[in-house]
């Protein structure tokens, strides 16, 4: 799980631009890897305004529940993953529409399902 220091700079912000697509994004990413138990950092610089899009995640012992949870498609549609011939680093461009906020009951379903893919269980 992400520790208060590792997340403390995606606390709302008395801006309005702390509800911009791309922060309600990372609050969810961040949601959706504490449902999971994964153990991650973000690399991750706040500025709600940037037109940056990547999201940039270091974990190891999690790597193969990250997968999962981009494989199905937790975050949006996977359009590529890519390998980079050293075991623990992936890179994947995933398709995300600004109107994709997910109820909260639907995202543990995701994250429900992704783990149990993971584990070798049918759904």
């Amino acid at each position: 799980m992400a520790s208060e220091e590792s997340i403390g700079n995606l606390q709302p912000q008395p801006t309005s631009s702390a509800q911009s697509p791309r922060a309600r994004f990372v609050r969810e990413v961040v949601a959706d890897f504490e449902r999971a138990d994964v153990e991650f950092v973000l690399l991750y610089g706040h500025d709600p305004e940037a037109h940056d899009s990547d999201l940039d995640v270091v974990t190891r012992r999690s790597l193969g529940a990250v997968d999962a949870l981009v494989r199905a498609g937790t975050f949006g549609r996977m359009l590529q993953r890519f390998h980079y011939g050293v075991p623990w680093y992936y890179a994947y461009v995933i398709e995300r529409r600004a109107s994709a906020a997910r109820p909260d009951a639907s995202a543990q379903n995701t994250v429900r399902q992704a783990l149990a893919l993971l584990n070798g269980e049918s759904s």
